[in-house]
């Protein structure tokens, strides 16, 4: 008896163990891991950006502004051979994203969340030259990955990278909606 009630959860722990099965890791390739890292890093930037719009009482949504990116990122993809539908759905999806996180960011602020403890950079001198330095290797990026022909695992490891970086679920869903 006293075998019995030992032996039998040792058994069913051992069964179910064995047929739970560990997820296998995404193979993608150098150029999807590097594009995945700059769109996790232009996110990351927008969080600044959410923080100045918060501080200036600007909103969040630029439609001018994110004409002109949207256009001269396919202006600048189409001389590096990438489909311009390709170039806008792309960047429209990370502008759309950004959006979002300076949304629930400041949503979170006037809801009396913690503020950012640091001064907020300028947004014209400085915030918006790192963007556009991360737009410019995005594009070779998609380069690279658009030479490839395949992305197999790229949408699912994309989501869970920038889901690692503590952005929301819908961010990341329209973040990585056109791949």
């Amino acid at each position: 008896m006293f075998r019995c009630r030992f032996f039998l959860p040792l058994l069913t722990l051992a069964l179910f163990s064995s047929c739970a099965t560990t997820p296998k890791p995404i193979a993608v390739s150098p150029a999807e891991t590097s594009l995945t890292e700059l769109m996790a890093a232009r996110l990351e930037i927008s969080r600044e950006v959410g923080w100045i719009k918060f501080l200036n009482h600007i909103p969040v949504r630029d439609p001018e502004r994110e004409a002109q990116l949207i256009a001269r990122m396919v202006t600048e993809g189409t001389a590096l051979g990438l489909d311009p539908q390709t170039v806008e759905a792309f960047f429209k999806a990370q502008i759309k994203a950004s959006c979002q996180v300076q949304a629930e960011s400041i949503r979170y602020w006037k809801r009396g969340g913690t503020l950012p403890t640091y001064a907020p950079r300028d947004l014209k001198r400085d915030i918006r030259p790192a963007l556009d330095q991360i737009g410019a290797k995005i594009l070779r990026e998609l380069v690279r990955v658009e030479a490839q022909k395949t992305r197999s695992g790229l949408e699912l490891y994309a989501y869970g990278i920038i889901r690692e970086r503590g952005f929301s679920n819908s961010v990341a869903r329209m973040a990585v909606a056109p791949l």
